[in-house]
């Protein structure tokens, strides 16, 4: 008996010693395994109107081990999430986009589409880019004309651009930048700066390297939620590629690591000083 609380109490206070940020570094660090680990350890600790998102990054965690059980895991974790979740939450898009990327995974396109639609119903301006991202990988595996009708409704509208200032540019099939004029920018630049990147500008952070596009764009679309600039770039390392997600480009690494320090500090992130190629 005496054994048994021993090992409770020090179970509990190693899950006490775990935090959000532990399991955020290892997720960032695409230790997927081990992330998921943090994540269901933390997960129970926090407030519960933070829990559900908390569960979502275990849920992509598992969804990337490699390992078929933990994917399975993941599946069934997911749709329990959305069971105990209203369209008004504001994590509910990205739960049924998370949902419609399985389904694609899995081969079952009728059943993806269908997410994709109760996602898009729900979604908000800013998420359109990332759902239109899903929406064409579906369509390019099951080219059907529903499909085609789902990706044109996310596709921007010109007259609607420049009103919302809270949306994404879309700059290519591996980069997604926000530009407007509430998008927090380096305290040295202007806007016209960021727009029109001079050579003299050689240093980025990087704050992640995913080996999915879609949790990359995951990571910048919530960047985004706090007017923090990001963007993507595909990088092929042994002949794999990752999508390694940083911020737009700066004039010197010192620039760059103040940056940091001032914005991502505080959200317990990590990041990394590079030469911006």
């Amino acid at each position: 008996m005496f054994r048994f609380i021993l090992l409770f109490s020090i179970a509990l206070s190693y899950a006490q010693t775990i935090t959000l940020a532990d399991a955020q570094k290892a997720y960032l660090s695409a230790n997927w395994a081990e992330a998921a680990k943090l994540f269901s350890t933390v997960c129970p600790q926090l407030e519960k109107g933070k829990q559900p998102e908390c569960v979502l990054w275990t849920i992509l965690s598992l969804s990337q081990t490699g390992r078929m059980e933990d994917f399975s895991t993941a599946i069934k974790k997911l749709d329990s999430l959305i069971q105990t979740s209203s369209p008004q939450d504001p994590i509910y898009t990205d739960l049924y986009m998370t949902k419609a990327q399985f389904e694609l995974y899995l081969n079952k396109y009728d059943l993806s589409v269908i997410s994709l639609r109760h996602a898009i119903e729900t979604s908000r301006v800013s998420q359109h880019p990332v759902l239109l991202k899903v929406c064409s990988a579906i369509e390019k595996a099951y080219r059907k004309p529903e499909v085609q009708a789902l990706c044109l409704k996310l596709q921007p509208k010109n007259d609607t651009l420049t009103s919302i200032s809270s949306s994404f540019i879309a700059s290519s099939s591996s980069t997604i930048t926000a530009r407007s004029s509430s998008t927090i920018l380096p305290s040295s630049s202007s806007l016209t700066q960021q727009n029109t990147i001079s050579n003299k500008k050689e240093w980025v952070l990087q704050l992640g390297a995913f080996s999915q596009k879609e949790n990359a764009a995951l990571l910048v679309d919530n960047l985004k939620k706090r007017k923090i600039s990001t963007q993507i770039k595909e990088k092929i390392i042994s002949e794999k590629t990752l999508y390694l997600v940083q911020t737009l480009p700066f004039t010197s690494e010192s620039e760059a690591i103040e940056y940091g320090k001032k914005f991502f500090t505080p959200l317990n992130m990590e990041f990394r000083a590079l030469k911006w190629e």
